[in-house]
C-alpha cells in the first residue's frame, strides 16, 4: 500500500509534462492492483477455514492457547477477519512515509532506491531459501 500511496501521491504533485504524470499515476494504478490481488487472496484463504484443528489445539496444548487467547478481537469484529490497512505489527497504515516532494527527478531516485531495496530483500530470501534447499538435500 504504501508504494501505491506514493506513486499515487507524487502523480498528483506532478508539474509540466503530463506523460510523466501519467506515468507514475499508472504506476500507482497498478500498485492498487497488487494490493487488491494480495486482499482477495487473503480473504480466500480464510474462507472454509476449518475450525476443528484449532479448537483441538487449543484444548490440548496451552502454549497455542495463550497464543490463541490473545486474538485481535477488533479484527474479527470489525473486519469480519479480512485483510486491514496494518502493518505486520497492527500498526494503521499512514502517510509519514510516503514520499512525494513535487521535485520528480527527487520523486524517481527515491522510487528506484524503494524498488531497489525490495528487489535485494526479496533475492536475499531467495538465496536464503535455496541455500537451505541445497544444505538439507545434501545433508539427506
Amino acid at each position: 500500500m504504501s508504494v501505491a500511496m506514493q506513486y499515487l501521491f507524487q502523480g498528483w504533485n506532478t508539474r509540466g509534462n503530463g506523460k510523466y504524470k501519467d506515468l507514475i499515476l499508472d504506476t500507482g494504478s497498478e500498485e492498487i492492483g497488487h494490493v487488491e490481488m494480495i486482499a482477495t487472496m487473503i480473504a480466500q484463504l480464510l474462507d472454509d477455514a476449518p475450525v476443528d484443528p484449532q479448537e483441538n489445539a487449543f484444548e490440548s496444548d496451552p502454549a497455542i492457547a495463550a497464543v490463541m487467547g490473545g486474538m485481535d478481537l477488533q479484527h474479527a469484529i470489525v473486519t469480519g477477519l479480512g485483510p486491514t490497512a496494518k502493518d505486520s505489527n497492527g500498526v494503521p497504515c499512514n502517510g509519514s512515509y510516503i514520499t512525494a516532494s513535487g521535485n520528480l527527478l527527487a520523486d524517481f531516485h527515491s522510487n528506484i532506491n524503494a524498488e531497489s531495496q525490495g528487489h535485494l530483500q526479496m533475492a536475499e530470501h531467495l538465496s536464503i531459501k535455496m541455500s537451505q534447499k541445497c544444505w538439507e538435500k545434501n545433508l539427506f
